[in-house]
């Protein structure tokens, strides 16, 4: 799993360009260069201090989000799941990082697994199933 939008060399031109694309930001840069071209009586310095402030809040941020979500990968991706192995003809332990498309796996009851994972069989009677989707969509109904 990876949610992270930057990295070390992309965080600051990739939080300008979104923060750029904020009607209000393109605004307050019009402002502050019509100040200072214009030099008229009203000091410009100011202007140029409290955009460079927004921005580099802003930016920061963006980058405290994105470190978050970087812990918060790595924590989903070092989590064991058991994963069938076809060779050995039976159930290893394996991280979620090294799931590949098409493995079998033992989600335990009341286990977490991705949304687009296919549920081939249970160990209900039924046959049937229930999920939470509150960690998605926050409702607290089971599916």
């Amino acid at each position: 799993v990876k949610t992270t939008r930057f990295t070390a060399l992309t965080w600051l031109p990739i939080s300008f360009y979104y923060q750029f694309h904020r009607a209000a930001n393109v605004y307050f840069v019009v402002i502050t260069l019509i100040a200072v071209f214009l030099r008229n009586k009203i000091p410009w310095e100011p202007k140029v201090v409290n955009l460079v402030g927004l921005l580099m809040a802003q930016a920061l941020k963006d980058l405290f989000e994105d470190l978050r979500r970087r812990r918060d990968d790595q924590r989903e991706n070092e989590t064991q799941v058991k994963r069938f192995d076809t060779a050995a003809g039976r159930l290893r332990d394996v991280r979620w990082a090294d799931v590949d498309a098409g493995d079998l796996l033992l989600v335990e009851r009341g286990g977490a697994f991705p949304a687009d994972m296919l549920v081939v069989a249970t160990s209900e009677e039924s046959g049937g199933f229930y999920v939470s989707t509150k960690s998605m969509d926050g409702e607290t109904n089971l599916k």
